[in-house]
């Protein structure tokens, strides 16, 4: 009987150390989130050029110029960046060359038919290929453009 008492004590023990250490790690939080302490961690890399000039590299890097032009145009939280990143990394694998084998969609957003031809006459206005990533990010913002 006095083993069951011990694990009662060791237990609500063992509760009262997380209430007091969450409670203790809460108030932190907030005073830093309210003196401003809390920094976004995020891989925006302010070396990149403007849009239109980036070239399709590989998979990290062109997930980083995408993700600093959604935070420098739209303001974009890392939450939004990452969940546009996921999107077109499952259309594309963030591959502006790429093209689908069956149906011959092509680029970050799999552009097809009438899409596909505005997203050519883009580059073409451009002077660049329709593949460049800074032209495709162009036509994307177009197209979400709803004004």
């Amino acid at each position: 009987m006095q083993v069951l008492s011990f694990e009662y004590k060791k237990k609500k023990w063992k509760l009262i150390a997380y209430i007091v250490g969450g409670a203790l790690l809460l108030i932190i939080l907030l005073i830093a989130a309210v003196t401003g302490q809390l920094q976004e961690n995020s891989c925006d890399d302010s070396t990149t050029a403007t849009q239109t000039q980036l070239d399709s590299k590989d998979m990290t890097s062109n997930a980083k110029n995408i993700y600093a032009h959604w935070k420098q145009k739209y303001g974009a939280t890392p939450q939004a960046a990452a969940g546009i990143l996921g999107v077109l990394q499952l259309e594309s694998r963030l591959d502006p060359q790429s093209v689908n084998s069956s149906s011959g969609a092509t680029g970050l957003a799999q552009w097809l038919d009438g899409r596909k031809d505005k997203l050519e006459d883009l580059a073409h206005k451009e002077n660049k290929p329709a593949t460049n990533l800074g032209v495709q990010l162009d036509y994307l913002d177009q197209e979400l453009d709803v004004s």
